[in-house]
């Protein structure tokens, strides 16, 4: 068989299975494994380096969930039932989008590791500093979407760049929805009524269907 029918075969060799398992159960694929770049790839279509920045993306994007999750338990407890709504969505978007590496990672054989979640506060003072707090998290978000692509791009793996330009599409609509929120609370500053209406406005937003 030709190098093609051989590559084709390093992506065959149980891929939900460590590395080491693999080689250990199928004596024969050390020779697969030498004609497939002689380590950079073990029974998948993803090296190991991208395997690792893109689980690193899955546990930043599992931190922001768990905050924004916090702030909706946060905003409920205080009846500010519109923020509390807004967090709630916001929480299931960023946990869809670690879904999405996730599967991405298993698609192309490679292997996710889950890493601990951190803790997130309990309490903020006011929404104004719960949407500061959540449009600076957006852009860390955005920060490590643009260093995973140059990563992408020097290894040359197009599929995960792929992939990488819906999450830079979606983080520009990220930080624009929250920089503007934050915007209108600075203006109506310590209005009861002008919360009131954005409270009452943030109740009305819909999950994204593309999620």
């Amino acid at each position: 068989p030709g190098a093609g029918s051989e590559r084709g075969r390093c992506t065959a060799i149980a891929p939900h299975h460590s590395a080491a398992a693999r080689l250990r159960a199928y004596p024969a694929a050390a020779a697969v494994f030498d004609h497939c770049g002689g380590g950079a790839y073990i029974g998948s279509m993803i090296s190991a380096s991208i395997t690792k920045a893109l689980n690193e993306q899955i546990t930043n994007e599992l931190n922001s969930s768990y905050s924004y999750l916090a702030m909706s338990a946060h905003f409920a407890s205080r009846n500010l039932n519109g923020f509390a709504h807004w967090f709630r969505v916001q929480y299931e978007e960023e946990r869809s989008h670690a879904l999405r590496i996730f599967d991405h990672i298993l698609e192309r054989g490679g292997e996710v590791a889950l890493s601990v979640v951190t803790q997130p506060a309990r309490s903020w003072d006011s929404p104004l500093s719960a949407f500061t707090e959540a449009c600076e998290e957006e852009r860390r978000i955005a920060a490590s979407i643009d260093e995973l692509m140059e990563v992408a791009a020097g290894e040359k793996d197009h599929a995960t760049r792929i992939l990488l330009d819906w999450f830079v599409t979606e983080q520009v609509e990220e930080e624009r929805t929250t920089t503007e929120i934050v915007d209108q609370l600075r203006m109506v500053g310590d209005s009861q009524i002008g919360l009131f209406m954005i409270d009452e406005r943030l109740k009305s937003r819909a999950p994204d269907e593309a999620e």
